[in-house]
């Protein structure tokens, strides 16, 4: 849909830009930015859990912020590199499964039946190819390879009405550690200063520390906004 809407609004302007030299690559761009995270997971799998069903599954928002390097390559084509702190999670709840075992008089499965809310903390370094459409205007497509190095969240067992902190993570070997993803969407340059980012990271990788359990894998959507500082002057 992003993709969709760029590429109509490239069309609809190109009639007033296509004789004008795309003034939006430079050389070398630095951008500091800043933004919010849509995150949630994909389930694929939710097995060893007896007659307990599949969790449903909500989003959380989170912060993003770091610093992005765009070099240019042509006149509308550029890459870009960034250091990004993002905060990722999701929370799901057995609720339903909850009910479901105690109309059944399944103690078991009530006693296993959790909500569990998770803020994964990662620090991302997406590699994207920009594509200027427009002036100003660029599809970006690449790839993100992300590093957790921090967990936090909260645990609640219905049954027994407890819950547990769990403000760290080991991470050991933990599938958790790294996360592969495709980053893909949209940004528009403003005034030659001003950048606005929307994208969409599709998670590879199977991110849950319950890998016998659960597969999951990331599902984030991206605001930021940048301010562009051109480190060399076009002649």
């Amino acid at each position: 849909m992003m993709l969709l809407a760029a590429t109509t609004l490239a069309w609809a302007q190109g009639a007033s830009t296509s004789e004008k030299k795309n003034k939006s690559v430079h050389p070398l761009t630095l951008i500091p930015k800043v933004g919010l995270n849509y995150s949630t997971t994909s389930l694929s799998a939710w097995i060893g859990k007896g007659a307990i069903e599949k969790p449903d599954v909500y989003g959380l928002i989170g912060p993003v912020a770091g610093v992005e390097f765009e070099y240019g390559l042509k006149e509308k084509l550029s890459l870009s590199a960034a250091l990004l702190y993002s905060m990722q999670g999701r929370k799901y709840d057995d609720l339903a499964s909850y009910r479901a075992a105690m109309d059944a008089g399944n103690v078991s499965d009530m006693i296993d039946a959790t909500i569990s809310n998770q803020r994964h903390h990662y620090i991302n370094v997406p590699i994207t190819a920009n594509y200027y459409v427009a002036e100003g205007l660029a599809l970006r497509l690449g790839l993100q390879l992300g590093c957790l190095f921090y967990k936090s969240g909260r645990q609640e067992w219905p049954y027994d009405h407890t819950f547990s902190e769990n403000p760290k993570h080991s991470l050991g070997s933990s599938p958790m550690l790294f996360d592969l993803s495709i980053p893909i969407g949209v940004s528009y340059i403003l005034k030659d200063k001003w950048q606005f980012d929307l994208r969409y990271n599709h998670g590879l990788t199977n991110i849950s520390s319950s890998s016998g359990l659960i597969k999951e894998k990331n599902r984030v959507i991206q605001f930021t906004v940048g301010y562009r500082l051109n480190l060399t002057k076009n002649k």
